[in-house]
């Protein structure tokens, strides 16, 4: 089979409109780069969020369904944040990587934050989750920001 050649460029002129259209968004709004992790760590972490409701409304222990939630979380956030928040250029090879690790370590952290408040604090789901989301937000921002989705030739805008 023969690739199509066309499928690259689309895919590239798809995401060169979503960004127009991101970047007008944010020029109406003058949203700084911490805002716009924000906004899309919201989108992702609402993404975690609705998968673990989802598996946790179908009988899932909410410690497990975290975990998964968390995965298909990780998967939107390097998407959004590389793209719209960072602006990054540098490979994917390469800076998937650091995020894939940065997303293992933040998994970690979530795993064992949530764990420690909801199975021994006996703090209910909901609100272990939340506060749990607070700590592993503000890490993985001085993350991405000075690890990951930096190119080593310059150094990330404030």
């Amino acid at each position: 089979m023969v690739p199509d050649p066309n499928a690259k460029s689309a895919s590239a002129t798809y995401i060169k409109k979503c960004r127009t259209i991101y970047d007008r968004f944010c020029s109406a709004l003058p949203l700084s780069q911490f805002l716009r992790f924000l906004v899309n760590g919201g989108l992702a972490t609402l993404l975690h969020w609705s998968v673990m409701a989802f598996l946790i409304a179908r009988g899932l222990d909410a410690f497990v369904a975290t975990c998964a939630g968390a995965v298909f979380g990780a998967i939107a956030a390097y998407v959004l944040q590389y793209q719209f928040t960072f602006g990054c250029t540098a490979a994917h090879g390469h800076t998937s990587i650091k995020f894939s690790a940065s997303a293992g370590l933040s998994w970690s952290l979530n795993a064992l934050l949530f764990h420690a408040m909801h199975h021994v604090a006996g703090i209910p789901t909901a609100l272990a989750q939340g506060l749990t989301t607070v700590v592993t937000t503000a890490t993985n921002y001085v993350v991405y920001r000075y690890l990951v989705f930096t190119d080593l030739e310059q150094t990330p805008d404030a």
